[in-house]
């Protein structure tokens, strides 16, 4: 059926548009980051960004760019494996592989179990992974003999005050929910941390005066004093492209339509097929072209139409002398079918992912549209990719571990556990997880502990 307003027709059964060419004045939508005046003032923490606000633009990447956001994620889960447990290390053989034995401590896992140490080690990791560092508060006892709890500090609110120029310290952390209402420190809307030595935490929380103290996890490099960038803003340019691209084709399907056939229909035909059409209410007129219209929208529409010609008359323009037709159809290009950007889209999620060294293979996200990606991949290169990419997490795995071992050791534990001089072996912190095996060993998954 036809719907015809002001003339102009389209039939969603045929894809053909009446009368005239489509036209649309709305232009297509744009991509605006959020922009936020400069609120620093001699603020005395150390900038992030322009205008302080560098984690809000990670943020709006983070939630509308899923190959970013999946990433990280995967990433995360893999670092974490099912959690972390104490073990008891015997002896370590040449090839490096550790003698462990099993913490049954209540002391210990009722501490692991109060603090949720799973959640923490996933909101540490993802820290890390996402904005390029992370800091976790430690809460003392009463009389400060233990850490009896750790948060893990979300670095989106986080802000590190400014070196000091004697001992070059950072001392302070801060922590506001909105940085855009602050451009100094406000007791009302913040709250200060200190910042145990960095290399020395020990030492300086059993020096302790405080309740609360903050530990910092980074690795500094390029230069950066306080905030190291994470591994996928280097690809920040083709975050940028796997955004804009699903908002192009969004756009494009809302301010145009799947048009298939241009049909033109003179004007004077109408009043040299129907004598008294100057008579005739505008109610009719309408009736007249609509039937027109649908007789045509049959005509184009189905299997057993396809190959058919139409014949139209035609006429001889008295003033010009050319022969000018009755109606005349015009099959156009359907731009919407050509995939146009989807290469570009492909090949910005693969700049992404490699840029976190996370190897689609793992998840099947080798099949990015563009031809150039080969298959879905073996089981074999599954369990590798994987197997390399824990390998590869070590490092945020042990930046984690760096408060357990903290409080291990200011909590007793190591004392208490090890014996005289660690003669019994050496209490670690391990993450334990599941490995794909191969088919031969009767069964899918191992536990493994790293």
């Amino acid at each position: 059926m036809v719907e015809v307003i002001d003339g102009i027709g389209f039939s969603t059964k045929s894809g053909a548009i009446f009368s005239s060419l489509l036209s649309s004045d709305e232009p297509i939508r744009s991509i605006k980051d959020v922009n936020y005046e400069n609120t620093l003032n001699g603020a005395p923490w150390a900038p992030w960004g322009i205008s302080n606000m560098r984690p809000e633009q990670m943020r709006q990447h983070l939630i509308k760019c899923g190959v970013l956001s999946a990433g990280i994620d995967a990433k995360v889960r893999m670092a974490v494996g099912k959690g972390i447990e104490p073990f008891l290390l015997t002896d370590v053989d040449s090839d490096g592989k550790e003698t462990l034995t099993w913490v049954n401590d209540k002391e210990i896992q009722d501490w692991l179990e109060e603090n949720d140490d799973y959640l923490y080690s996933y909101q540490s990791v993802y820290n890390l992974l996402t904005y390029g560092w992370g800091a976790a508060q430690l809460m003392l006892s009463r009389d400060r003999s233990k850490i009896t709890r750790i948060r893990a500090t979300d670095s989106y609110q986080a802000r590190l005050e400014r070196k000091d120029e004697k001992n070059f310290r950072i001392n302070y952390m801060y922590l506001c929910s909105d940085w855009t209402r602050v451009n100094g420190f406000d007791k009302d809307r913040m709250i200060k941390i200190p910042i145990l030595d960095e290399g020395y935490e020990l030492e300086d929380l059993q020096q302790t005066r405080q309740y609360e103290y903050a530990i910092l996890h980074r690795c500094l490099k390029n230069g950066s004093q306080y905030y190291p960038p994470a591994l996928w803003e280097a690809a920040e340019k083709w975050v940028e492209v796997s955004r804009a691209v699903p908002e192009f084709k969004k756009a494009l399907f809302e301010n145009s339509m799947n048009i298939k056939y241009l049909v033109s229909i003179n004007s004077d035909y109408w009043k040299r097929i129907h004598l008294k059409w100057d008579n005739y209410t505008p109610e009719e007129r309408t009736r007249i072209i609509t039937e027109k219209y649908n007789k045509i929208d049959q005509f184009l529409t189905g299997a057993g139409n396809a190959g058919k010609s139409i014949i139209s008359s035609h006429f001889v323009d008295p003033l010009s002398g050319k022969e000018v037709k009755d109606i005349t159809i015009e099959p156009l290009v359907d731009t919407q079918r050509d995939g146009k950007l989807l290469p570009d889209s492909a090949a910005a999620d693969k700049q992404i992912m490699f840029s976190m060294f996370l190897n689609p293979a793992i998840w099947g996200g080798n099949l990015l549209g563009d031809g150039a990606s080969g298959g879905a991949g073996s089981g074999s290169d599954i369990r590798e990719a994987f197997l390399v990419q824990l390998m590869l997490m070590e490092q945020e795995r042990r930046m984690n571990l760096k408060v357990f071992n903290l409080v291990k050791r200011y909590n007793g534990w190591s004392a208490r556990i090890e014996g005289n001089n660690g003669e019994k072996g050496r209490l670690v912190f391990r993450y334990k997880s599941g490995l794909l095996t191969t088919l031969d060993t009767g069964k899918s998954t191992k536990a493994a502990v790293m």
